[in-house]
């Protein structure tokens, strides 16, 4: 019925038990059980009924607690005072409380207080917390396009398999790739056919801007990583873990 209608599916159920519950919710199945739970993951929405407040289930993190997030794990410390990361990310008090309660809420960080500052502290080390936190990073790639080369300005950034090739052995595309951040370009002038190597280049438009942790003119190496994520290339894969690994044995923190 999904395929033929392109609609999504719910199960009505008048109960559940707590096993299938699990179950439906680990593998995504939309259900509602009358009166008492509403689960439809194609919204974001978790609901339980007849509490005070109603639960949203946390299924992607929003760009903000990304960047967050990458910027906790590029300066490779357990814990960092929220100031540190306000000095570092334009976002007013409101968005970086909204962003930690996100990353609190995906069970990966704790905060407490010391005097007056705010202490985030991951619940594990920088890789493994950013393997677990997989599931809950969404690419930035908002939507892609060919731009004509005289074009180009310092607001793009190299990105995709380009910047992968800065950052390992992969040799490049012959078809360059920037990012650029959304409202940043006029749509218009952006073309979905790739008709000549020598006068296009490929454009990935962001949800955030590249320049926030992105540096000389490429984009950060974990935003590259995600927007990469569904490319199932073993050279690219194997390029990526390198250049990840990277970070992980960076003890200079130079992203940060």
């Amino acid at each position: 019925i999904q395929k033929i209608e392109n609609l999504p599916v719910v199960f009505v159920l008048k109960q559940i038990s707590e096993f299938r519950r699990k179950t439906f919710i680990e593998n995504k199945f939309p259900f509602i059980v009358d009166g008492k739970i509403s689960y439809l993951p194609f919204i974001g929405t978790y609901m339980v009924h007849g509490q005070d407040q109603d639960e949203k289930l946390l299924t992607k993190f929003m760009p903000s607690a990304q960047l967050v997030f990458f910027c906790y794990l590029y300066s490779l410390q357990s814990e960092l005072p929220l100031v540190k990361l306000s000095e570092k990310l334009p976002f007013s008090a409101m968005t970086m409380t909204r962003a930690v309660k996100q990353l609190v809420e995906g069970n990966l960080f704790q905060t407490y207080k010391d005097g007056v500052k705010v202490i985030l502290k991951g619940t594990n080390t920088c890789q493994p917390l950013y393997e677990q936190a997989m599931s809950f990073l969404k690419s930035p790639v908002k939507f892609t396009g060919y731009l004509e080369r005289d074009e180009l300005t310092e607001e793009f950034m190299l990105a995709g398999m380009s910047a992968l090739a800065e950052y390992s052995m992969l040799n490049p595309e012959q078809c360059n790739t920037y990012a650029i951040k959304s409202g940043s370009i006029d749509q218009r002038k952006l073309q979905q056919e790739f008709i000549d190597e020598g006068k296009q280049v490929r454009i990935e438009v962001w949800r955030y801007d590249p320049h926030i942790l992105g540096k000389n003119d490429i984009v950060d190496p974990l935003s590259l990583a995600v927007s990469l994520h569904e490319v199932s290339d073993e050279r690219v894969e194997q390029a990526v873990d390198e250049m990840l690994i990277k970070i992980w044995e960076d003890k200079n923190g130079r992203w940060f």
